[in-house]
């Protein structure tokens, strides 16, 4: 059973999911990029492959993420359950907006995958922001996680207050999530704790 399990076995869940969901994306943009104004799951609604590719990759990688960040991030830390309940309802919103396609503009899907991926930035940017200012982290981890803090708000603030920004969504898209994963990583194996 999972919750027997010495909490090391999953101290590089995160490394492991953040990994094989970078290398995917990385693999969606190079394959099928083909505009910035485009988000990336209305890039992954558009072809059936890329779609089921994206939905495995998705379960696979969010399943490791919420086991390390359940089993290792939150005991390492001493983040107790409002913390667990916070990361388990962004990982419900990641799922979940991975596996809705945005595919029918303004149908019942583009509502319920703009809700669940509304969830799932806040969970982001709130994590972003509890890490900075958390006193479990310290040094590079505080600075980074501060600095990545600033630029997603700087990008939140761009996107939804400068009408010329949204042709660049996909780029910023992609710069906001890796903040948040890049934050994740620096306070789990920079904090000497």
């Amino acid at each position: 059973m999972i919750i027997n399990m010495p909490i090391d076995t999953f101290k590089y869940f995160g490394l492991y999911s953040i990994v094989i969901f970078s290398v995917v994306t990385a693999y969606i943009v190079i394959r099928w990029h083909s505009d910035n104004a485009l988000t990336l799951s209305r890039h992954i609604a558009s072809h059936k492959k890329l779609y089921i590719l994206f939905a495995i990759t998705s379960v696979l990688a969010q399943s490791l993420f919420w086991l390390f960040m359940v089993f290792w991030f939150a005991p390492h830390f001493n983040l107790g359950f409002v913390f667990i309940a916070i990361m388990t309802l962004g990982s419900i919103g990641q799922l979940t907006a991975a596996l809705v396609p945005d595919k029918d503009i303004g149908g019942v899907t583009t509502i319920v995958h703009y809700a669940s991926a509304v969830v799932m930035m806040l969970v982001m940017y709130t994590f972003t922001l509890w890490v900075s200012l958390s006193p479990a982290t310290e040094g590079f981890s505080k600075y980074f996680s501060s600095f990545a803090f600033v630029l997603m708000t700087i990008l939140l603030i761009m996107l939804f207050s400068i009408k010329k920004a949204r042709s660049k969504v996909f780029i910023y898209q992609n710069v906001y999530l890796a903040m948040f994963y890049l934050t994740v990583l620096v306070a789990a194996y920079t904090t000497s704790k």
